[in-house]
């Protein structure tokens, strides 16, 4: 980008700190005055209720900001615009379920029905998946499988998020270093604008981080996390199609490589229990490395670093060789996947 395009960006993301700050703090007294709190239960660590609408400022925050940048200067989103009402309406869609599901919980099979609906809305209106690129072939072209395969994306990356929210500054932690990986992806693939919806939602974060930071005083709720997820699972739609490479097509799940894993170790968990793979319950990952004796602050970390990787492998994918590298990536998750069945296969044993 030139220069005066990354000022903008760096403005944008100061200025959506502020203002996601100023939100969110009017968010947690009016969750107190009326009592819209999250109350302590067997699935939830939190000692206290706690306002769980951050993502009310984190939305407002921005989509406000694109508006904005879309109305006075257009050219910083070229890109972009001519999807945004598309893209917008299913953020607004998500970001309603999620609200709805804050103050009234729904069933997971009418959350997915939902989010199936959007999926497809996507899909038809040209955000979908076309072509895969597969290690030692190459290009793989969909077909008739191309709504399936773009469904299932969408879901998985929507949900992956949300899994994670479970400690405090976990789920927006791990978001902020997915978006590092974004921006990275911006430069390479030579979208700018990318690069100035990952910094706004990046100061947002930030904004909100100094009220959920621990002990928080505030959570992301469903709201915000399966808005953050829409954030990744439309990049991992709309990337590809504006310039399509295999980084672009990639990044967006590198980015959250470790809530993805999450995900699947929670499918997979259920299902060998004999339970349904959309039964909440405590056995997380981070929730059961605590229960092992291991420090909130230390889980944080864990999951960190395990971002970070997710973030070197987008790095390599995007600057080494491609081939290479997503034939390792490839492999990782084979390791990751044996090494999950091997726990489940050996559960109970001593």
């Amino acid at each position: 980008m030139k220069p005066p395009v990354w000022m903008l960006s760096f403005g944008l993301a100061i200025l959506a700190a502020a203002a996601t700050a100023g939100l969110t703090r009017a968010v947690i007294k009016i969750s107190h005055r009326r009592e819209w709190l999250d109350f302590p239960d067997d699935r939830k660590r939190h000692p206290k209720a706690v306002p769980r609408l951050g993502g009310v400022a984190i939305f407002l925050t921005f989509w406000g900001l694109i508006f904005i940048v879309q109305v006075f200067r257009p050219a910083c989103l070229a890109i972009f615009s001519p999807d945004a009402m598309v893209i917008f309406v299913g953020a607004l869609i998500i970001f309603l379920l999620g609200l709805f599901d804050d103050f009234h919980p729904l069933r997971v099979e009418g959350k997915l029905l939902v989010q199936l609906l959007v999926g497809i809305w996507l899909w038809f209106s040209g955000l979908g998946i076309d072509q895969l690129w597969v290690p030692t072939v190459g290009g793989v072209n969909l077909g008739a499988a191309s709504l399936p395969v773009t469904l299932a994306w969408f879901i998985l990356l929507v949900n992956a998020i949300n899994i994670i929210d479970g400690l405090d500054a976990l789920a927006a932690g791990v978001s902020l270093i997915g978006l590092a990986s974004v921006m990275v992806i911006g430069v390479r693939t030579d979208v700018p604008d990318a690069i100035v919806l990952s910094l706004v939602l990046v100061g947002a974060l930030s904004g909100f981080l100094i009220y959920n930071r621990p002990p928080a005083r505030i959570f992301l709720g469903d709201c915000g996390s399966l808005s953050l997820g829409y954030f990744f699972a439309v990049l991992a739609l709309w990337l590809p199609i504006k310039r399509y490479t295999v980084v672009a097509v990639y990044v967006p799940v590198l980015a959250i490589l470790v809530p993805l894993a999450e995900l699947a170790w929670s499918i997979l968990r259920r299902i060998a229990g004999g339970k349904k793979p959309t039964t909440p319950d405590r056995g997380h990952i981070h929730f059961r490395l605590i229960e092992l004796g291991f420090s909130a602050g230390g889980v944080r970390l864990l999951f960190y670093g395990l971002s970070v990787v997710g973030f070197a492998f987008a790095l390599a994918a995007a600057y080494g060789n491609r081939r290479l590298w997503m034939t390792v990536f490839g492999f990782f998750v084979l390791a990751l996947v044996s090494g999950l069945y091997i726990l489940l296969r050996t559960r109970g044993r001593k």
